[in-house]
């Protein structure tokens, strides 16, 4: 079973800075990237929800630069999910520079999201659809303890 869920892309101009090295808040935008197709991909109906009220916040995040990636490089985001307890996702990250040699880390980070809905003006907990935790839970996350509705 593959515990990853795996998006390509190539290093474009708008990534990197003037020399031509990926901004360190390209890997931030990424992780955001990688979750929204995961999304799309595996529980689509999800994204209905979040037209309709249900919605996912990004609670924090954090990465770590391990070497630089560079314009023109293809590089490969990886997300697994870490846990899902309650209403709070932690999903990893990590991202690889693909060449013909192989590949090598560059970056590592994390995320945590929760699932929750607007009520009376205030964010309030939400469980999550079944279609989603059914889509962790085939990345190999452990979803005994998720808030699902």
């Amino acid at each position: 079973m593959d515990r990853n869920f795996a998006i390509d892309r190539i290093v474009t101009m708008d990534d990197a800075d003037p020399v031509g090295n990926v901004h360190f808040s390209r890997f931030i935008s990424w992780q955001g990237q990688g979750r929204e197709e995961f999304l799309i991909r595996c529980a689509p109906a999800f994204i209905d929800d979040i037209h309709t009220g249900r919605i996912v916040v990004t609670a924090n995040c954090r990465c770590e630069y391990l070497s630089e990636l560079k314009l023109g490089q293809t590089v490969s985001i990886r997300m697994a999910v870490h846990s899902a307890r309650f209403n709070i996702m932690t999903l990893d990250f990590t991202y690889y520079r693909c060449e013909q040699s192989g590949e090598t880390l560059v970056a590592r980070g994390d995320q945590q999201v929760a699932c929750v809905r607007r009520h009376a003006g205030e964010l309030v907990p939400a469980g999550w659809p079944p279609e989603m935790v059914n889509a962790v839970e085939e990345l190999g996350c452990d979803v005994s303890r998720a808030f699902v509705e």
